[in-house]
């Protein structure tokens, strides 16, 4: 215990010392770090990602109050959230006014808490800030911790929601596009739907020499569209579209007549059969590129006549060489 003290003496001896030094250092790393998680998260800003901006705003947290760097943090965080969406930045902005009512109000001394907190929900050691407020805060100790994990999750939920949404944006089809053929190589075909912002997509993918393959496709006119914006080949759903009434092998058969007509390079590549009759169809048509159940390959081949055939070969060769042999071991 008395070490314990006579270290604990020293310690502070050496902060004041050089209390001009680290008061700024651990400023500037906490904002660093605060800055880096943020962009880490939600960083639909490029502007606000660049290393520059990201070092001139931690330099600038060291030298203000600490009670700015949350400020600042929170301005960074809704200038990402107004390029993602207007209406989550509104949101946003009225939860941090909030916020800081509450914290300016009962906690303003507790900076640390609000800025660590959502720092450690993501390095999953979530319990840490609320157990050393615990021990070392006071009672109004938990506004800070408390603002922390509100604006934590509120982030998360927001970064889920983008996720959800990218899906069905252009610039976040690219995004996908790129990692997909990065993991998988520059043969893969990138599955890209057929709808408006799927169109954009496939523009400025096939502008990039990437393969596209355009899917949840219903209509001719689907097909046509994509065809034109660089998809390598469109993806008619037949099943499905035989479930909605329609016709889904003269479909696909239009749409192959289609691309011929207006000498497209794309193909057909015909999805969704319920049976190897709707296959043989298309091929007989000259659609030659299909995605098909192991189930429907199977019926493509399967007859107890080429059975036959094959067990006949056999008996014939073994009635030569002797049961069981083949061609290596006679």
């Amino acid at each position: 215990m008395t070490n314990l003290l006579v270290f604990r003496e020293q310690l502070k001896k050496f902060y004041s010392k050089y209390e001009l030094y680290i008061t700024p250092l651990c400023k500037f790393l906490l904002a660093l770090v605060s800055l880096l998680v943020i962009n880490s998260r939600i960083g639909y800003m490029s502007t606000l990602k660049n290393a520059a901006v990201v070092l001139i705003l931690a330099l600038l947290c060291s030298f203000l109050p600490i009670n700015l760097t949350i400020v600042i943090a929170a301005a960074v965080t809704l200038a990402h959230l107004y390029a993602f969406s207007v209406e989550c930045a509104i949101v946003a902005l009225a939860v941090f006014l909030l916020l800081f009512i509450l914290y300016f109000r009962f906690s303003p001394k507790d900076t640390l808490a609000v800025l660590l907190t959502p720092i450690c929900f993501v390095l999953k050691i979530p319990y840490v800030m609320p157990i050393a407020v615990g021990l070392i805060g006071t009672p109004a100790s938990c506004v800070a911790v408390a603002s922390g994990v509100i604006v934590y999750y509120m982030l998360a939920g927001m970064n889920e929601s983008a996720s959800v949404l990218n899906t069905f944006d252009a610039d976040g089809m690219v995004d996908d596009a790129h990692r997909i053929v990065k993991e998988l190589g520059a043969n893969t075909y990138v599955k890209v739907p057929s709808i408006p912002e799927g169109f954009k997509a496939m523009k400025a993918l096939a502008k990039e020499n990437i393969n596209i393959t355009a899917t949840a496709i219903y209509t001719p006119m689907q097909a046509y569209l994509a065809a034109k914006c660089g998809a390598s080949y469109a993806a008619p759903y037949v099943n499905r579209i035989d479930n909605m009434g329609f016709n889904g092998i003269q479909v696909a058969k239009q749409i192959h007549d289609i691309f011929k007509n207006n000498n497209l390079k794309t193909e057909v590549l015909a999805a969704s059969f319920k049976n190897s009759q709707q296959v043989l169809e298309l091929c007989e048509y000259g659609i030659g590129a299909s995605t098909i159940a192991p189930d429907i390959i199977e019926g493509l081949v399967k007859n107890q006549a080429i059975t036959s055939a094959v067990d006949d070969f056999v008996k014939d060769f073994e009635g030569l060489t002797g049961a069981g042999k083949t061609m290596s071991d006679c």
